[in-house]
C-alpha cells in the first residue's frame, strides 16, 4: 500500500504511515500532529507481499515475479511526471474608487461653516470624510484578503511540490535489472523445457536494455530523455544464452514497465548452425507531440544462424556487451570444431 512521510515544517514529525490506495495523490492528515500532507507512493521494491492496485505481483504459467514487486504506477510517474504546481495570483476584489464627490462635499461643507447653516456644512463634511474612510478601510480589507489567499495558495503549492513524487533516472534504471535478476533464468528454463543440469557446459550469458519498439498488446511505448542525456523507454528486454555440450539455447524476453504485458521467444540451435554472434548498431526515433523527431543510436546483440534465423536484444552498454561476447564466441568456435 502507498505510504506518506509527514512533512510538517514546524514540528520534528517525519513519521511514515500506510494509507489506502484511494488517497494516492490526495491530502491526508498526519495522525500524530494533524499536518495536511500529499500522499506519496511507495518505492519499487523486493517484496513477498500480495498483489495490490499499485504493486502488481504476477504469478502465472508464462511469467513469475514471486520475489519482485513491480510498481507500475510509480514507473508511470517517471515517463509522465506530476507537473509542479504554480499558484495562481489572486487579485483583490471589490476595490472602490474614492471619486470626486466626497472631496467636493468636504469643500462645500467647509465653506458652509461660515454660512447661516454651519450645522449643515458639518454634516456635509462629515459625510464626505465618512465615505473616504469607508472606501479606504474596504479596499484595505480586500487587499488583506487577497494577500492571505495568495499566501495560502503558495503554502499549499509548496507542500504539494515538496511531496510530489519524482522518480529519478537511477530508480527507473534499476527496475528492469531487478525484475530480471529475480525471474529471467527460471523463465528461460521453463520456456525452453530444460533443466539446469542440461545447460551446465558453461555459465549462461545475459544481455539487457531498454526496448524502443512496441510490444504486442501493450500500450504504445513511451520515451524520456534523462538528465544524463540518455533516452529511456517504457519497454525493456533481455536475451539469455545457455549452453549444453552440443546446443546453444536462446531465450528472448520483452516486457512493459507500465503494465503487465510481455513477449517471449525460446529457441535452440546446434553450434555448427551459428553464423555469428555480434553487437549491431541501430537507431530509434522519438517524437514528442510538440517537438521535431529525434533519432538516437542504440545497439543490439544479435545471433544469426545458417538458415537466416536471428534473435536479438537491445543493450545498454555496447563495450560491456563485447567483453561478455568475446568468451562466448570462443566457446562457440571450440564447440563447432569439436
Amino acid at each position: 500500500m502507498p505510504t506518506f512521510s509527514c512533512q510538517n515544517p514546524n514540528q520534528q514529525c517525519s513519521k511514515i504511515f500506510t494509507v489506502s490506495d484511494e488517497l494516492i495523490g490526495k491530502t491526508a492528515n498526519c495522525p500524530v500532529c494533524g499536518f495536511k500532507n500529499i500522499v506519496r507512493l511507495a518505492n519499487n521494491s523486493v517484496s513477498q507481499q500480495t498483489t495490490s492496485t499499485n504493486q502488481a505481483t504476477v504469478n502465472s504459467s508464462t511469467n513469475s515475479t514471486q520475489g519482485f514487486t513491480m510498481n507500475y504506477k510509480r514507473n508511470n510517474l517517471y515517463f509522465n511526471p506530476t507537473p509542479e504546481r504554480v499558484p495562481e495570483t489572486i487579485y483583490p476584489k471589490g476595490i472602490k474608487s474614492i471619486g470626486c464627490y466626497p472631496v467636493v462635499a468636504i469643500i462645500v461643507g467647509f465653506f458652509m461653516l461660515g454660512s447661516p447653516a454651519p450645522a449643515l456644512g458639518l454634516i456635509i463634511m462629515g459625510g464626505g470624510i465618512a465615505w473616504i474612510a469607508f472606501v479606504l478601510v474596504s479596499n484595505n480589507n480586500a487587499r488583506e484578503t487577497a494577500r492571505r489567499a495568495n499566501e495560502k495558495a503558495r503554502n499549499e503549492a509548496g507542500i504539494f511540490n515538496r511531496n510530489r513524487i519524482i522518480v529519478s533516472d537511477a530508480e527507473i534504471d534499476a527496475v528492469g535489472p531487478a525484475y530480471l535478476r529475480e525471474n529471467l533464468k527460471s523463465m528461460a528454463l521453463r520456456s525452453l523445457g530444460i533443466d539446469e543440469e542440461d545447460v551446465r557446459a558453461r555459465e549462461h550469458v545475459c544481455f539487457e536494455g531498454y526496448y524502443y519498439k512496441e510490444i504486442p498488446a501493450a500500450s504504445p511505448v513511451q520515451y524520456k530523455r534523462g538528465s544524463d542525456g540518455r533516452y529511456r523507454a517504457s519497454n525493456y528486454n533481455a536475451i539469455m544464452f545457455l549452453f549444453s555440450a552440443t546446443r546453444i539455447y536462446c531465450y528472448q524476453y520483452r516486457f512493459s514497465l507500465l503494465e503487465y504485458q510481455t513477449q517471449e521467444t525460446a529457441v535452440d540451435f546446434l553450434y555448427r548452425d551459428i553464423v555469428s554472434v555480434a553487437t549491431v548498431n541501430d537507431s530509434a526515433t522519438y517524437q514528442a507531440e510538440t517537438e521535431r523527431p529525434v533519432t538516437f543510436p542504440v545497439a543490439n546483440v544479435c545471433l544469426t544462424t545458417t538458415g537466416g534465423t536471428s534473435i536479438d536484444a537491445t543493450i545498454l552498454d555496447k563495450d560491456a556487451a563485447e567483453l561478455s561476447l568475446n568468451p562466448m564466441k570462443r566457446w562457440i568456435r571450440i564447440q563447432t570444431q569439436a
